[in-house]
């Protein structure tokens, strides 16, 4: 019997000790509808091979498709009206360059979008989907507008449009793989894709067949087909809403793991255990990323809000937190966290950090910004005793999360949530950080003067003579190695993006440089430097 058809189906009988066989059973080639159907929509997989959600969000996605073609047919009547079809005094040629500079410019801001905005489409994939078809819905409304505004406008109108729906296709079909990668549960991406691809036929078929019934019904009415517009518009918007709210991920981005750690801060490790991926999906909301952009966390950002920080509560505490503290209590952990101006948690990531580390970190920082509440309370800047106080707090909660991660990371796994294969997307910035114990250099001249004592003790003048010529050479040349060493820094930073601080080449030298850089760090504590 097939697997994918059961209708066909062969029986044999085997005769003899060599193998014969003779066919005692009939073979039955009808196949049904439906099974015709499935072969031709469906993955070969489904249903074991694709998650629970699969055909669900499939019949949404395939009914705003439809939508969105039926508008497309509406807009296109809208655009080619506005560029005079149909007029006596419209010129072919120019309604041509107009057409290519509204495809020109929808390209370029294309180019930019991608450039600007790549790395962040897949972590949060369930908002930018929404995104793309609600910035689509924006330039199929400027495509309908063209045909009734003045003719100076109309360039600048449809080229908004064909912005608008660039920057959608660019969003769509970055999120789209990251879909299909998600539906797949066995790695038949390309069967899915295969799938996907015939469903966008069938609703292409069916709306230009529905295309053409609404050119016939409704003609020149410009009230019956704005009408149709925002009906379509609205079926739309709803069925996005539909397909994104079905996905259920099991990976990591800055909204789950900030879920989980309020989950936490609420009912503790048994509640952990209990936030399996459907329970956190379930707490989702599609706004909340912007929320924690503008309030949450800062992942990966740089160290200069958090010396600032510190730099503040050190002018008016007598005990103030240094950064040699904040670099102890994290000895080992892979991040470190910090405080910007306004109180919001900061999370500095070390060199080659990996996946679990940087959910580790949010966690962390997550955990802190529930407590404190600063995401309810925004604030355009802390005062300084009250970042004394949660630097105190933070330092303080580096043992308990080292102690607690173990237990809350195998409750996590336990749970169904994937961890460690690469999977999480956490948004992180491009800063990572590289701590160095800089010892004190002996000086050029300090050295030739030692060989010079030398050389003089043993007897020999000349020796000495030359050493001596050479520690004189060696004294008047620091200065000048010194500005160029610390022009050689400055270039770095401006050139390659690589920030020192408090490196120079002398003990005295480093205090003053870290006392203008850090100043929370103490007397004793200057050879730490921080890389950037």
């Amino acid at each position: 019997r097939r697997v994918d058809d059961p209708c066909v189906w062969r029986e044999y009988h085997l005769e003899g000790s060599r193998g014969g066989f003779r066919a005692a059973g009939s073979a039955k080639s009808s196949v049904s509808w439906d099974t015709a159907l499935q072969r031709t929509f469906l993955p070969a997989s489904y249903p074991d091979g694709v998650r629970r959600e699969y055909l669900h969000y499939q019949l949404f996605d395939t009914l705003q498709a439809l939508c969105s073609y039926l508008r497309g047919v509406l807009t296109t009547r809208a655009v080619l009206s506005g560029a005079g079809v149909g007029s006596a005094d419209a010129s072919p040629l120019a309604a041509a360059i107009v057409w290519v500079m509204r495809d020109g410019f929808g390209m370029l801001g294309s180019l930019a979008f991608a450039s600007g905005m790549a790395n962040y489409l897949e972590v949060n994939v369930r908002e930018w989907r929404l995104f793309a078809d609600i910035i689509n819905s924006v330039g199929l409304t400027l495509d309908m507008i063209t045909s009734l505004t003045p003719a100076s406008w109309y360039l600048s109108v449809t080229a908004l449009g064909a912005l608008c729906k660039a920057l959608c296709g660019v969003a769509a079909g970055a999120t789209k793989a990251s879909i299909t990668a998600h539906l797949a549960l066995n790695g038949n991406m390309a069967d899915l894709a295969a799938k996907e691809g015939t469903q966008e036929t069938a609703v292409t078929l069916l709306g230009m067949v529905l295309g053409v019934g609404f050119a016939h019904v409704f003609g020149d009415s410009t009230i019956a087909v704005w009408l149709v517009f925002i009906a379509l518009t609205a079926l739309h918007a709803y069925a996005n809403i539909r397909a994104v709210q079905s996905l259920v991920f099991d990976t990591f981005n800055p909204q789950r793991v900030f879920l989980l750690a309020r989950i936490h801060n609420s009912g503790g490790l048994a509640a952990i255990k209990a936030a399996t991926p459907r329970v956190v999906h379930d707490e989702e909301e599609l706004l909340r990323p912007v929320n924690l952009f503008y309030r949450g966390p800062k992942l990966a950002a740089s160290a200069e809000e958090v010396l600032r920080s510190l730099q503040a509560t050190a002018d008016t505490h007598f005990d103030p937190v240094t950064w040699p503290d904040l670099l102890a209590a994290f000895d080992g952990d892979g991040y470190a966290l910090g405080l910007d101006g306004r109180g919001r948690v900061v999370v500095l990531v070390g060199e080659g950090t990996g996946e679990e580390t940087l959910v580790r970190g949010f966690f962390h920082a997550a955990l802190l910004t529930i407590r404190w509440r600063s995401c309810d309370r925004p604030a355009i800047r802390t005062p300084p005793p009250v970042l004394h106080m949660r630097y105190s707090d933070l330092l303080a909660s580096a043992k308990e999360v080292r102690k607690l991660w173990p237990s809350v990371r195998a409750a996590l796994k336990e749970g169904g949530w994937r961890l460690g294969d690469g999977s999480s997307r956490m948004g992180a910035g491009p800063w990572r950080f590289l701590v160095e114990d800089k010892e004190d250099e002996v000086p050029a001249a300090a050295v030739a003067k030692e060989r010079a004592a030398a050389a003089a003790a043993a007897g020999d003048s000349a020796a000495a003579a030359t050493t001596a010529a050479a520690a004189a050479r060696a004294a008047a040349a620091e200065p000048a190695a010194s500005a160029a060493a610390t022009a050689m820094c400055k270039a770095e930073e401006r050139q390659a993006g690589v920030h020192v601080v408090a490196q120079s080449t002398s003990a005295a030298e480093r205090q003053g440089a870290w006392r203008r850089d850090a100043p929370a760090a103490g007397e004793g504590e200057a050879g730490i430097s921080l890389r950037w």
